[in-house]
């Protein structure tokens, strides 16, 4: 596996580090009203952040299209995360119900499935490839339908 250093990016390596330890102190409070929502935001944010900052930094296309797929994995979880958080402090926790819960991980959970898959139908990227953009790797794709 190829490794590139990049040092005007040197800084975003940090970021997932600093989702962590906020999610370090969230956790001791997650049984308060919206904690295990805002737990679970931070945890899917923190998947997000790793996933990005490993792309960014290789350049084989298998081992960027992974770190896709496992970037995938936070950012379909953040929208649900942050619905549920923020209908606790709007004072409207009744709405967070299973049903309610279930019907709003619906596309998330489909999307994942479809990431993960994309090999046999092709619905999320045509196809992808590495483009350089001022001399750093990036992943490029054609998207498809999902």
């Amino acid at each position: 596996m190829d490794w590139l250093f990049r040092d005007p990016v040197i800084l975003w390596d940090f970021v997932p580090l600093f989702a962590f330890v906020l999610l370090l102190a969230i956790l001791p409070r997650v049984n308060r009203p919206g904690g295990i929502w805002l737990a679970l935001l931070v945890i899917s944010t923190t998947i997000w952040l790793v996933g990005e900052v490993l792309d960014i930094g290789v350049t084989d296309l298998d081992i960027k299209l992974f770190w896709t797929r496992v970037r995938y994995l936070g950012v379909v979880i953040v929208p649900v995360a942050w619905f549920f958080f923020v209908c606790h402090h709007c004072r409207k926790a009744q709405w967070v119900r299973p049903r309610n819960i279930i019907l709003l991980s619906i596309i998330p959970a489909m999307t994942v499935v479809l990431v993960f898959t994309n090999e046999y139908h092709h619905l999320v990227w045509r196809r992808a490839w590495v483009d350089r953009l001022w001399g750093s790797p990036f992943i490029n794709n054609e998207h498809a339908i999902w």
